[in-house]
């Protein structure tokens, strides 16, 4: 819901209408907003991509020591 509000602002905003206002009326940051209309087209969430293969061995022992922990993490 939160992606397609920015995405509605950004295309306010491309359209010539005033940051503060768009950003009032829709309930989104202005930081926000600004932040992702300044970003380059290259630009990828990093956070989002598949996991990197090299950590099996490390994700199963950190499963294998907290299990028994029921207040870990």
């Amino acid at each position: 819901m939160l992606k397609q509000k920015v995405d509605c602002a950004l295309a306010c905003i491309a359209r010539g209408r005033a940051i503060r206002a768009v950003c009032m009326a829709l309930g989104v940051s202005r930081s926000n907003v600004s932040t992702k209309k300044t970003r380059s087209s290259e630009w990828a969430d990093l956070r989002k991509s598949p996991p990197k293969h090299g950590y099996a061995d490390l994700k199963a022992a950190i499963a294998c020591g907290v299990k028994d922990r029921a207040t870990y993490g």
